[in-house]
């Protein structure tokens, strides 16, 4: 996508080839899957690197759910994983962990539809993708450092405040995790 906004706080972040290996044998792709998400890699790699990183929180682990804050919408979006997940990462409910963020300008086209409008939010953006570094890129240690830096206080706190309102006003509202790598 030619408009997608880039963030202020960049993760650099690099695209890991075992993982997104092993996410194609976890996700049983069809071959024509695999050939997108094998086209879409560098777009996928530029937005793990250049990304606006972002905390996220485990809210649940059957199924895995991961509620991830957009400081520009002011809200969470909700991402379903595939539970094989958990135990692949040693996922605990409650975890926080560090999102890659990319955002879509407005332009001629409307807020997307389980994004919450707030107060704050900024309407130039439309829509964004999340991506979960810890799923698709090297150096885990280096992620989870990363995660640790970024979880301040009223971060978190944001985060906790955004996810109840948004399971209170969306509660079937859940964006698939790796939809996203096929369909970019």
């Amino acid at each position: 996508m030619e408009d997608a906004s880039f963030g202020y706080l960049p993760g650099k972040f690099k695209l890991s080839k075992s993982k997104i290996k092993e996410l194609i044998e976890i996700l049983n792709l069809e071959k024509s899957e695999i050939k997108q998400l094998k086209r879409n890699k560098r777009k996928v790699a530029n937005a793990l690197k250049d990304g606006d990183t972002q905390i996220a929180k485990v809210i649940s682990l059957d199924p895995l759910l991961i509620s991830c804050y957009s400081d520009e919408f002011d809200s969470v979006l909700i991402y379903k994983y595939p539970t094989k997940l958990v135990e692949m990462y040693n996922l605990k409910e409650n975890q926080l962990l560090i999102t890659s963020n990319l955002y879509w300008n407005m332009d001629c086209f409307e807020l997307e539809d389980d994004i919450l409008k707030k107060e704050n939010m900024k309407y130039y953006y439309r829509d964004a993708i999340t991506f979960i570094p810890l799923f698709l890129c090297e150096n885990d240690d280096e992620i989870l450092l990363l995660t640790e830096m970024r979880a301040i206080d009223e971060m978190v706190d944001r985060l906790n405040i955004n996810t109840e309102e948004y399971l209170e006003k969306k509660p079937n509202c859940i964006r698939d995790g790796f939809k996203t790598l096929i369909y970019f």
